[in-house]
């Protein structure tokens, strides 16, 4: 076996559905690649996805073709869960919302600002 490995380099752009297409299956990475583009290798039994050199997927290589390898992590923060309540929020133009203290001053200072 040579000091070395032989492969070759495969890229791939992250579509929008966060699935990677490699030898007619698709694997996730997290989400906030979308658009980038990401080298692809085969390690013995698995695939790992890598961005500018860093690892950030590696999934167990799928027999076949067709099949799909999500890991649920490189979806998390993409969605709300509709369970959740947003945080609130003030209320616009309410006098009554406590909130920070509006400084009071003459517009006398406008004039001697603009030399009036």
């Amino acid at each position: 076996m040579p000091p070395y490995r032989l492969e070759t380099v495969v890229t791939r752009v992250v579509p929008p559905d966060v699935l990677v297409n490699f030898s007619g299956n698709r694997y996730s990475v997290p989400w906030r690649y979308v658009g980038e583009t990401v080298e692809v290798q085969v390690r013995g039994s698995e695939v790992l996805l890598l961005f500018r050199g860093e690892p950030i997927a590696c999934h167990s290589k799928l027999a076949g073709s067709g099949q799909r390898c999500i890991d649920p992590a490189h979806l998390q923060g993409l969605f709300r869960n509709p369970c959740e309540r947003p945080a609130p929020h003030p209320p616009r133009f309410d006098p009554q919302w406590p909130g920070d203290d509006v400084m009071i001053r003459d517009l006398a200072i406008y004039d001697q600002v603009a030399g009036l």
